[in-house]
């Protein structure tokens, strides 16, 4: 912003020493001759309107120039001071916030994979939409994620093949209760019975 100001600025003041140039000889010559003051005063009157002016624009661009570099200074101390921070952040020699960090996402990353392996024990308990949700609320985390997302897809496998064990565990045993001729309950109690069955045996 104060670039093009500054230019206009110079180029007025270029402006002003040509036309006190083209004046000079002119000027000079009223002076050394003592002839037409009034052409005298007109001239001088014009220059002296243009050195004024330039005189204000200039005092109005150091103003700025001075506001830019206690804006500049203050940005240049705070700067400063933020990496300092940092360091002392970053520093092992310090706080030693990276390495505390580090060990709360490998404690995160390890409570992760061990409460899938636990989830993966109940049958349903990581469906399709479950699976979704968690790899969404994760993938902010690409270092939780990777590690994790892979454990809750051994999860998602292993309850789907539990669910399906269970189905057809449940499916023989209503066919072959059927099949024995007995009551809609006792089909129910073996379907029950079957389904535990497996249950247990997918937790040993």
């Amino acid at each position: 912003e104060l670039y093009p100001q500054l230019i206009l600025l110079n180029s007025k003041s270029k402006g002003f020493v040509t036309k006190f140039n083209s004046y000079y000889p002119t000027l000079k010559s009223f002076v050394d001759n003592k002839e037409d003051r009034e052409g005298f005063s007109d001239r001088l009157e014009v220059l002296q309107e243009m050195a004024m002016t330039n005189q204000e624009n200039a005092q109005r661009q150091i103003n700025e120039l001075t506001d830019l570099k206690l804006q500049l200074d203050k940005k240049l101390k705070d700067f400063d001071t933020n990496v300092a921070t940092a360091q002392g952040i970053l520093s092992t020699d310090g706080t030693g916030k990276i390495d505390q960090l580090k060990n709360e996402i490998l404690n995160t990353k390890k409570a992760i994979q061990n409460d899938l392996q636990q989830i993966a024990l109940i049958p349903g308990a990581l469906n399709e939409q479950g699976f979704a949700i968690f790899k969404e609320v994760y993938s902010l985390s690409k270092e939780i994620i990777e590690p994790a997302a892979q454990a809750g897809v051994a999860a998602y496998n292993k309850g789907k093949e539990i669910n399906n064990s269970i189905l057809e565990a449940e499916k023989k045993a209503a066919q072959e209760a059927t099949e024995q001729g007995k009551t809609a309950l006792e089909i129910e109690a073996a379907k029950k019975a079957a389904r535990e069955a497996i249950e247990k045996s997918k937790q040993g």
